[in-house]
Formats: C-alpha cells, sequence, structure tokens
C-alpha cells in the first residue's frame, strides 16, 4: 500500500518492509551548509564531503551536538565546523561519523526495519531500524524523521534486487539472515531489558516473521539458524 511522504507532499511510497537495508552511495549527495566562524558567507557542502574530512577523526565527546538548526563538530585536536541543513541530512551525517568512531565502516552495516511511529501533533512520522554490523547488533535504534521541510529521502536506503541473482539460493540465503536478525533482536534485547519498544511492536515483528517463514526458505537454510537462537 502507498504511503504519503510529508517531506514530499506530491509524492508517495511503498513504505519500509521487513528486508536488509544498508546506506547507498546516494546519502553523501546529502546538501549540507557549512557555517562561517567569522560571520562570512555561508558554503554549501554535502554530506560525503563533510564525511570524508572528519571519518578519521577524533571527534570530541560532544561533537555531533547542537540545536534543530545547527550542529556542530569539533575534534580533539581543536578543528571545528558548524553545520546547518536538513534534518535528514544532519541525522545520515550523525550516522556516519558515529561509526566511524566506534571503527566500524557505515557502508557494511546493515539495517532492519522494526517500527513507525505518527506524532498526534503534527504531520510527521519516525521510522527506527537496529543495525547489524559483521556478527552483532551494533545500535538497537536508529530514527529518522518524515516531516515538512524535513528532506527525508527514503530512495539513500539501498535493499536487494534479484531480478538477476549471482547464486540460485542468493535470495533464499538473504531471506533467511533476515529472519535470523529479526529473532535475535527481539530475544536479546527483551531479555535483557535493553529494547525500550513494547509488547505490541513486538507482536507485530512476528507477524513480519511469521510471514517471512511462509515465503518457502528451505530448512536447510534455516536449521543452523534457529539452533544458534536456542
Amino acid at each position: 500500500m502507498k504511503q504519503h511522504l510529508w517531506s514530499k507532499t506530491q509524492t508517495d511510497w511503498e513504505g519500509f518492509e521487513p528486508v536488509s537495508y544498508w546506506f547507498d552511495n546516494k546519502v553523501l549527495e546529502l546538501p549540507l551548509i557549512e557555517k562561517s566562524p567569522d560571520g562570512g558567507p555561508d558554503v554549501p557542502t554535502t554530506v560525503g564531503n563533510v564525511y570524508q574530512r572528519f571519518a578519521d577523526k577524533k571527534l570530541t565527546e560532544d561533537s555531533l551536538t547542537g540545536s534543530v538548526i545547527n550542529m556542530e563538530i569539533e575534534t580533539i585536536d581543536g578543528e571545528k565546523m558548524l553545520l546547518k541543513g536538513q534534518d535528514f541530512s544532519r541525522r545520515i551525517l550523525e550516522t556516519l561519523l558515529k561509526f566511524s568512531a566506534e571503527g566500524i565502516y557505515p557502508f557494511n552495516v546493515v539495517l532492519y526495519y522494526y517500527d513507525k511511529d505518527t506524532c498526534r501533533q503534527d504531520p510527521q512520522h519516525c521510522f527506527s531500524f537496529f543495525a547489524v554490523h559483521g556478527d552483532k547488533i551494533v545500535d538497537e535504534r536508529l530514527s529518522f524523521f518524515d516531516h515538512h521541510d524535513s528532506g527525508f529521502d527514503p530512495s539513500v536506503f539501498a535493499k536487494p534486487d534479484y531480478s538477476d541473482p549471482t547464486w540460485f539460493d542468493e535470495p533464499e540465503w538473504d531471506v533467511a539472515q533476515t529472519k535470523y536478525w529479526y529473532r535475535k533482536f527481539y530475544a536479546e534485547s527483551g531479555s535483557s531489558g535493553r529494547c525500550t519498544k513494547t509488547r505490541t511492536v513486538a507482536q507485530k515483528m512476528c507477524q513480519f516473521l511469521s510471514l517471512l517463514g511462509k515465503a518457502g526458505v528451505p530448512q536447510r537454510f534455516l536449521r543452523e539458524r534457529i539452533r544458534q537462537l536456542k
């Protein structure tokens, strides 16, 4: 079913699905503005330019903070940059730099969508993901907001395209992997109390997983994953 985009009022989209996502290189083209520290003219820039400049530098603990309009980046060596721009661009940049600070290449992170919330006072939606890198969940909640002037663009979240797979079983492997991570997410976060989502959301995800289970995934792909969760 088509969903309305508040950030692009003339655009509808299919919505997120319970599949694997990752950041497309298009995130590097998202616009930002560098504010002059001495009152000079602002300079147009992009998420990619700022990420390339700071990805390998150690940022201060207070970096990536600021008002709803401005974001300040500062390294431990005293290098600073004051940015402004749309909410979505700033949140993407913050996510990329935080992963880099943890020694994680952000374009190797896999994102799994699990919740959509709607604001009752303003026309906006909040979409939440958990993030996987390697063999572990590295972030339980990454949220991005769709509202007027947010710049939210769902096309920067890439997902698998199996119209012409390299391997015959590639789609089944991906479904099995997706099912594994959703189960692991709810099993671990639920038992440790770290997840703040309600039982209702968990039940919704169980319905998603039930649909995945009906997709005809061969048992040989799921047996080892299921054993690991027990």
